[in-house]
């Protein structure tokens, strides 16, 4: 059975992404942590963490992973070019991609979508995204930093840890930037 788990990394104030749009560091661990993750299942993003990857990925769709976009603006201009306007139809589904209206929609196509029946499912942010999808989180692993950050623009969400438990996962300093880092698990 799949299961809906949100991915993160914020500071020791909650800091996800700076004024800018992007991370506010860099962590080796974290990225490789992510990719494991990530691998193999499919990400649920919102329209602007899909513009931000664009800067670094190809088309901005995370390779060897199922993408689903959540974005009442891009749904619409798919719905335009896919479709008539008078289409209403909740998803629209490419090769490597779909455009959901909205976040329940985009849960149940990710569950839902043939080639990846069961396996897990991981919102990847942003904030409004994280904040939609706590009801529905069966998970969380979230990567914990110690890194100041003054263009905090984008924020985690609290969350209520009485109902998970945690298991960490892997703790050091960044090889790269001398960042403390702490990997976990809410389950």
């Amino acid at each position: 059975m799949s299961k809906v788990i949100l991915i993160a990394c914020m500071n020791e104030n909650r800091v996800i992404g700076n004024m800018a749009g992007e991370l506010p560091w860099s962590l080796p661990e974290d990225m490789r942590w992510f990719k494991n993750q990530t691998k193999g299942n499919v990400v649920i993003m919102g329209r602007k963490t899909h513009e931000s990857l664009v800067k670094h990925v190809k088309d901005g769709l995370l390779p060897e992973r199922y993408n689903i976009i959540v974005s009442k603006s891009m749904w619409k201009h798919a719905r335009n070019l896919v479709h008539s306007n008078l289409s209403n139809d909740p998803v629209f589904y490419f090769s490597r991609h779909a455009i959901a209206r909205d976040l329940p929609v985009a849960i149940v196509a990710a569950k839902g979508y043939p080639p990846y029946i069961g396996r897990d499912v991981y919102v990847i942010g942003g904030e409004s995204i994280y904040r939609q999808s706590m009801p529905h989180a069966d998970e969380i692993h979230l990567t914990e930093i110690q890194c100041p950050v003054d263009d905090g623009a984008t924020f985690f969400p609290e969350f209520y840890t009485p109902h998970f438990q945690y298991k960490l996962v892997e703790e050091g300093i960044s090889e790269k930037d001398s960042i403390r880092y702490r990997i976990g698990k809410y389950f």
